[in-house]
């Protein structure tokens, strides 16, 4: 199986992803990796709760998630504490958009490894943070980002490899409906 995180691995380096995704050499994970998980919890939960209820959720109910999530993470008290209220202040200002994308129903997390997408003899997964419709029918894959936008030309070449990737999943998996955009939402970087 191969995702677009595995892919980019290879192109920087072979040793890295046969280390990493044939041997599974055991490696421990970043801290700061954890922040970008608590965020994508935290996301996650509002928009299946938006789903179900036509709402956003209480503060209080997301905050718990990430408060879960971060528990489960490998990190000292003061990373989890730290984290959270990071994690906590980027989600509010997130939801103050004037245009939040939360406030819509959508499919969140849609998971493509069951899905067979095989290109070259090689099954491709993924997981689609969000997908929306939109007003002309079509769809858009959104994959939420934390941090700044970097526009390095090698970061430049895996944004633009990532959403070539997603086409492929989309298009491989037999969706019924168009997608007409792929969008990387830095969600660190969106002034209300």
């Amino acid at each position: 199986d191969l995702s677009v995180t595995a892919l980019s691995t290879w192109l920087k380096s072979p040793r890295e992803f046969l280390e990493k995704y044939l041997i599974r050499q055991p490696a421990g994970k970043m801290p700061s990796a954890s922040f970008g998980t608590a965020v994508h919890a935290g996301l996650a939960f509002i928009g299946e709760y938006y789903n179900e209820h036509d709402t956003l959720p209480e503060k209080h109910l997301w905050v718990q998630k990430i408060e879960e999530t971060l528990f489960h993470e490998i990190l000292t008290k003061k990373e989890q504490e730290d984290f959270l209220l990071k994690t906590v202040e980027v989600i509010d200002d997130y939801l103050k958009k004037t245009d939040c994308p939360l406030a819509a129903k959508a499919k969140i997390e849609e998971r493509f490894w069951w899905k067979k997408v095989v290109v070259s003899w090689v099954r491709l997964t993924g997981v689609f943070d969000r997908v929306e419709h939109l007003p002309d029918g079509t769809m858009q894959v959104v994959d939420y980002k934390t941090g700044k936008p970097n526009k390095s030309r090698e970061q430049l070449e895996d944004y633009e490899r990532q959403l070539y990737f997603y086409r492929l999943l989309w298009d491989g998996s037999g969706q019924n409906k168009i997608l007409s955009r792929g969008a990387l939402d830095f969600v660190e970087d969106n002034p209300g």
